[in-house]
């Protein structure tokens, strides 16, 4: 009889490792093989923008940063300003991994980015004021982006 008192929180944890796993399914990554954005069942979709995770360490308020490196993709940056996270200070953004992002009137001001990866993003209505990227690749599924001479990854 004593021993149902242990269950019952070994139940609580076995419950919350379950919806842990759960939420790490929902995740979509980029495949290459086909081009888009897929969870771990094989479903099709793309991550919910995050600025405490994509941006974290960031200060908008602070002096021009070199942020290296950071795996973005098959986020949703639809209607996102990145200035309001970047601030006006020119970061320079090196060797992002935006494949598979989707970009509809998302606005990237004041910042640049170099050696960014696209294969697969919807790039066609993306505001580049103020602003310059430079793609390691310049495979996109909709839309075209002007690659600076000289930023483009060797």
């Amino acid at each position: 009889m004593w021993y149902r008192f242990l269950l019952f929180p070994l139940g609580l944890f076995c419950s919350c490792t379950t919806s842990s796993l759960k939420a790490s399914k929902s995740t979509f990554s980029f495949n290459a093989t086909t081009g888009k954005c897929l969870n771990a069942e094989g479903l099709e979709g793309l991550n919910p923008f995050d600025p405490k995770l994509i941006f974290a360490g960031i200060d908008p308020k602070g002096r021009k940063q070199v942020i290296s490196q950071r795996n973005v993709n098959c986020t949703d940056f639809r209607s996102v300003a990145f200035h309001k996270f970047l601030g006006v200070n020119y970061n320079l953004l090196d060797s992002w991994d935006f494949r598979g992002c989707r970009f509809e009137g998302a606005s990237f001001q004041f910042n640049f980015i170099q050696r960014g990866l696209f294969l697969g993003s919807d790039v066609e209505l993306l505001d580049i004021g103020y602003g310059r990227v430079a793609a390691a690749d310049s495979t996109f599924n909709k839309g075209d982006m002007p690659i600076p001479k000289g930023l483009a990854s060797e």
